[in-house]
């Protein structure tokens, strides 16, 4: 089984187990036979994005581990440190750094590139504090 969260609804990869779907029955879930397709994957992460409307959201294959690699497939792996700041006005701003500069997230909408002398001017600007 992998369990990742989007937007805070978990998204399970689960193997066509009677036993394992059971308890996905009844509520407010979203139960779906993997079809062996991208398109499938992306058009659930997409829904996710947008609205939670489901407490989970299920998908299910004879080989999960199939379909999870599928999935990973739609994102490009990046290893790199980083942090998570608020800002004065609650803003969660994400920080990567990578070789090339400093990768901003704000509230996972914006993206900007910055170099170090930008992320210090940006931290006295906004007056970031630093979560440890």
């Amino acid at each position: 089984m992998y369990k990742i969260y989007i937007n805070e609804t978990p998204l399970l990869f689960l193997e066509t187990k009677v036993e394992l779907l059971n308890p996905f029955k009844n509520g407010n879930y979203l139960v779906m036979k993997a079809t062996g397709k991208q398109k499938q994957l992306f058009q659930v992460i997409d829904s996710l994005e947008k609205a939670g409307r489901f407490d989970a959201v299920v998908i299910h294959h004879e080989n999960p581990d199939s379909i999870f690699e599928l999935f990973k497939g739609l994102f490009k792996i990046l290893e790199a440190a980083g942090g998570i700041i608020e800002n004065g006005n609650h803003d969660l701003l994400l920080f990567i750094e990578e070789d090339f500069g400093i990768f901003l997230k704000v509230k996972s909408t914006k993206e900007k590139l910055l170099n170090k002398q930008q992320f210090v001017r940006l931290q006295k600007k906004q007056d970031l504090k630093m979560w440890t």
